[in-house]
């Protein structure tokens, strides 16, 4: 029992009291001994956490308040399902931020004939990668209205050129921001595909004919330039310059683009990285599934593998029909 008490200076003081009955050997009832202890440090220490915790609530509150702010900044800025609707009739979009906003992005332009798609990870993820991808954003925008019929390989070399102006340019920047991407352009009217990447890969779905008439299922597994966009050579003043891949496609082909997140997601019965190879795989079984159907079984299949882990990183498939 817990009593709080005054003393004659009028100092408030808290004592615990513990009464212990005391019996004879018949058990019979003889007294009460009272055991009282000072405890008045230890309420001052349970009163002062309270408060901390009540004010790192507040602080939280505050800060999540902010996070969710930005992710309306970075939403308004970032291609929306609604922007993929006007440019791709058939795709999917699959996108799990590890937090709440994200460091991975996609975005979508059109200029003259060409339909760009963007799918890109920037260093990190929350807060920082954030950030990245809002700069990313802006200067893809820049990059297509600056020039029309601008090929992928030129909207990189401008991007990349632009980040290191902002972060090597004085060598301030010792974090290494950088980021990775994919960036496809379509030609609808003569069926070019156009890809430049910086450190990333883009899977092909195609059927070919044969000789013989027969069909085949190919998935092919399309590489970039080896770098992201302000590597480490940027930190040296090593300017690189990226180079561009031209392909044709036949109506109904597919185009999968992604980040890094969902082959290096950790999990399974190992506790091990899903890793590339088991991602192409998966990617083959699937691409024969309707598109819709495509996203529900990559979703379901990556919740199944990382169980109950953490998610390792942000996440990004989209897939797109090619017409």
């Amino acid at each position: 029992h817990i009593i709080k008490n005054k003393k004659k200076n009028g100092e408030i003081y808290y004592s615990s009291s513990i009464v212990i009955p005391l019996a004879n050997d018949d058990g019979k009832l003889i007294g009460f001994v009272c055991n009282d202890e000072d405890i008045t440090e230890r309420i001052k220490i349970t009163q002062k956490l309270q408060e901390t915790t009540q004010q790192l609530k507040i602080k939280n509150e505050e800060i999540l308040s902010s996070i969710r702010y930005a992710l309306h900044i970075q939403n308004a800025l970032m291609s929306v399902e609604e922007n993929v609707k006007k440019s791709f009739k058939e795709y999917f979009i699959l996108f799990l931020p590890k937090d709440i906003i994200s460091g991975d992005f996609f975005w979508t332009a059109t200029s003259d004939n060409l339909n760009y798609l963007a799918v890109a990870d920037c260093t990190g993820h929350g807060v920082p990668g954030a950030f990245l991808s809002i700069l990313g954003v802006m200067l893809l925008e820049t990059a297509t209205k600056e020039k029309k019929h601008i090929y992928p390989n030129e909207i990189i070399n401008y991007v990349s050129k632009k980040f290191y102006d902002i972060f090597y340019k004085t060598k301030q920047n010792t974090l290494q921001d950088n980021m990775e991407i994919s960036l496809i352009a379509i030609d609808n009217s003569n069926k070019k595909v156009y890809f430049s990447g910086a450190r990333t890969k883009i899977y092909f779905y195609t059927r070919k004919s044969l000789p013989e008439n027969d069909k085949i299922k190919l998935l092919k597994t399309i590489k970039s330039n080896l770098y992201s966009i302000a590597s480490e050579r940027h930190y040296l003043g090593i300017y690189y310059d990226f180079k561009q891949i031209v392909f044709e496609y036949q109506t109904g082909d597919e185009i999968i683009l992604s980040t890094d997140g969902y082959r290096d997601q950790i999990g399974g019965k190992d506790n091990k990285k899903f890793k590339l190879n088991r991602f192409v795989n998966l990617l083959s079984s699937v691409l024969e599934e309707p598109i819709y159907k495509q996203k529900i079984i990559l979703l379901e299949n990556f919740l199944e593998f990382k169980s109950n882990a953490e998610q390792t990183d942000d996440v990004t498939v989209i897939g797109i029909k090619l017409y």
